[in-house]
């Protein structure tokens, strides 16, 4: 009888790689090798395709992931792309971007199988017990090789309502949520959408079958997907695999596997409560992760609920992952879904406010306003430079900002014309927030003073007009500035931003 011990020694924890190997459904690792055969080999069809996903399932499905989503977020699939999805953090209303180009040289089949000579057929339901721990409760039973790339731009959305914005925009911007075919104009459309979107957006690629694949930055994604299948595929790799169930193997005692085959329902069904309720899980996490990503960002520390309740689903996920891991060892026992508590808190929605300071100035003109209220906070926008340029006004003001978005992580924002002389810099690095704004103004902004938390300050301008103090209110920190700009800065005021414990909808 195999040991924990002595299982674990055997080929666990690797990911399928040849043809008749044993396989293990419920954690998608390798086993030992108990069949044997004649492999058959075709030519595969290759995809070139955007697909829009709005589930962990079928970003599953359109990545051509063969392990089952629970053996991926229970941690135990050793394929590079579970990995890949997970470093995504989807949530429940998450939406995926999947550029996909897939050239699938050849898809080789198991035929005319049979046990190997040295595996003793089992024949009581104890051999097969200790069959299925050492040899898997299936075999591979198919392998499709070549090259394949995938970009994906993964949408955070927290609730449905943001979910159904997001697609509208998708749809207007010329993005169909059926998915398509890719063209040259496919770049801009993304990025259009990641610009006014107000979720937090993710960027991952990935490419395997290539030695030097040489990856595109995320302005040429398209461009390289339109241009893969003209790249020599030099290292071939496994796109994805199939196994089968012993059951197709002659003389295997099918009855002796009732169990086995219903514990592997339980486990990889894509519609039962095992997967279903894991996926909740996960999600749960990754949208607590990220609303205390964005907290850890700004310094908030006055909701405790978030860390609770992810503390909580992860437990709860470690409930799953040890009946998974139990099945290895025991893979006749009898399984029901534990009790699940953290999936009775509903799930967390990012709440924030904004503040306008008085503006301060004449009336002339254009209108500006630096802050996107939607956007700001659940992008981790944060203002990184002041600058100003002045004379006897203050001529212009120069503000850079830096988010998260994959698109554009950097933007400034300029107000006003091309007189005066400049000031120095105001860098506000990570914990320097700016600590104080004052000036002087009448028809137009005659002198403007910048504090940071650190001590540093700029100022410019002359000395007429009457003063003014921006007050920054409790608990709230300065995210931009808005006024009204044309050959000078005619108007000047500033936008506060607080962040709020999050809501709970179940």
């Amino acid at each position: 009888m195999n040991s924990k011990q002595e299982i674990d020694q055997m080929a666990l924890g690797t990911a399928a790689s040849a043809l008749f190997q044993g396989y293990n459904n419920v954690t998608a690792q390798a086993s030992n090798t108990a069949i044997q055969g004649s492999p058959t080999t075709q030519s595969g069809v290759s995809e070139l395709q955007y697909v829009v996903t709005k589930s962990l399932q079928q970003t599953y499905k359109a990545l051509n992931i063969s392990s089952s989503v629970s053996a991926g977020y229970g941690g135990f699939s050793g394929e590079a792309k579970v990995n890949f999805v997970n470093q995504l953090s989807l949530t429940k209303e998450s939406l995926c971007i999947v550029v996909k180009a897939s050239d699938k040289q050849n898809v080789t089949r198991t035929n005319n199988v049979s046990m190997k000579s040295d595996v003793p057929v089992p024949s009581t339901e104890d051999q097969v017990i200790e069959f299925v721990k050492k040899y898997g409760d299936s075999y591979i039973s198919e392998l499709v090789t070549g090259a394949e790339y995938y970009a994906v731009y993964a949408f955070i959305c927290e609730t449905t309502e943001q979910r159904m914005s997001l697609e509208a925009q998708l749809t207007a911007s010329g993005i169909s949520l059926f998915g398509g075919s890719l063209s040259a104009d496919f770049q801009t459309k993304i990025e259009n959408v990641c610009k006014v979107s107000s979720s937090t957006v993710t960027f991952q690629q990935i490419v395997s079958g290539l030695k030097d694949p040489h990856l595109p930055s995320q302005d040429h994604i398209i461009d390289y997907a339109l241009r893969f299948f003209d790249l020599q595929i030099d290292n071939p790799a496994i796109i994805s695999y199939e196994s089968s169930s012993y059951d197709q193997v002659p003389g295997f005692p099918v009855n002796l596997l009732d169990q086995i085959r219903k514990n592997v329902s339980y486990f990889t069904d894509p519609n039962g409560d095992f997967t279903k309720k894991g996926i909740d899980i996960n999600e749960l996490i990754n949208q607590c992760e990220n609303i205390d990503n964005i907290y850890k960002f700004y310094n908030f520390t006055q909701d405790p609920k978030i860390n609770s309740v992810k503390e909580l689903a992860y437990i709860d996920l470690k409930k799953l992952k040890s009946q998974q891991d139990d099945f290895t060892y025991n893979p006749n026992n009898k399984y029901s879904l534990p009790d699940l508590p953290s999936l009775n808190e509903g799930k967390p929605a990012l709440q924030f406010n904004f503040k306008d300071s008085p503006t301060y100035g004449g009336d002339g003109g254009s209108v500006f306003n630096d802050i996107n209220q939607s956007t700001f906070l659940p992008k981790r926008t944060r203002l990184v430079n002041v600058k100003l340029y002045s004379g006897k006004y203050v001529d212009k003001l120069i503000a850079t900002y830096e988010c998260t978005d994959p698109i554009k992580r950097t933007y400034v924002c300029e107000h006003g014309g091309n007189g005066g002389g400049a000031s120095y810099d105001l860098q506000l690095t990570n914990g320097i927030w700016v600590k104080s704004i004052s000036g002087q103004s009448g028809k137009y902004i005659d002198h403007l003073t910048f504090e940071s938390s650190n001590g540093q300050s700029i100022s410019g301008g002359g000395n007429g007009g009457g003063a003014f103090q921006c007050q920054i209110p409790d608990g709230y920190f300065v995210a931009g500035f808005r006024g009204r700009s044309g050959s000078l800065l005619d108007q000047f005021g500033a936008v506060f931003a607080k962040l709020l414990p999050a809501t709970w909808q179940k």
